[in-house]
């Protein structure tokens, strides 16, 4: 009974512990990048990683927003419109694998794709991301 009682009060410390770390963590890195967007805004958050999609109240009440142009016009559903920006990108930059994976969802091969992009194209590419 001693030993159960025991392990329950560590158990309670360690907890108690976490949430303190993780309050100061929180402090010590907050929400980091934002984009305004029709509905309010995505908030990247460091700790815990997330993207956390905000309406248009709490955007103006937490993080301070002013009347975005963006907002003009009554505020849509999250998932109602497209998006400003990709939430993320994934680049493969050949076709070209000869490792023959069964769960390949790439479409891989030897030979590659036909018009494969080069430097040129892929450096266009990720410029256009980056400017989204």
């Amino acid at each position: 009974m001693l030993a159960r009682a025991r392990q329950l009060a560590t158990r309670a410390v360690d907890a108690g512990l976490a949430l303190v770390e993780r309050a100061r963590e929180e402090r010590r890195f907050p929400a980091r990048k934002l984009r305004w967007e029709k509905f309010g805004a995505i908030v990247q958050t460091v700790v815990p990683r997330a993207l956390v999609f905000v309406d248009r109240a709490y955007a103006r009440r937490v993080l301070g927003a002013k009347e975005m142009p963006l907002w003009r016009g009554d505020e849509p559903a999250v998932g109602e419109v497209v998006l400003s920006a990709p939430l993320e990108a994934h680049l493969q930059l050949t076709n070209r694998c000869d490792a023959g994976c069964k769960g390949c969802y790439t479409g891989a091969s030897p030979e590659g794709a036909p018009n494969e992009w080069g430097l040129v194209e892929w450096s266009r590419a990720l410029d256009a991301l980056a400017d989204a």
